[in-house]
């Protein structure tokens, strides 16, 4: 059916699965033991991945604040970009995560 019959050019993968494979191996990056809590998300699927792609993760600090409840915490709000091997933006995302701060001195 997908060869002859189908619209969509391929076996599509769940925009949340990709999503959520980026999340768990972009947390064992550089801000690893820092991530408290994953606040808020807003989440936009730009275009499709299929079944055979390669897709990578591109992250960038857009904002950081201290928190008002917790002084050794701090919120960050990241710009991230899920991007196949051709360069096509599949997936954009905007994460607020409570982290942990660096100590005075440290």
């Amino acid at each position: 059916f997908l060869k002859n019959d189908s619209v969509i050019p391929g076996r599509p993968v769940p925009g949340n699965f990709s999503y959520c494979l980026c999340e768990g191996l972009g947390v064992q990056g550089p801000t690893r033991n820092t991530g408290l809590a994953l606040l808020e998300v807003a989440i936009e699927f730009v275009s499709p991945i299929y079944v055979g792609d390669t897709i990578h993760l591109e992250s960038e600090v857009i904002e950081a604040r201290e928190s008002s409840s917790r002084k050794n915490a701090g919120l960050v709000r990241f710009n991230s970009t899920i991007v196949k091997q051709d360069g096509t933006v599949c997936i954009r995302y905007r994460p607020l995560r409570l982290m942990k701060r660096r100590q005075p001195g440290a």
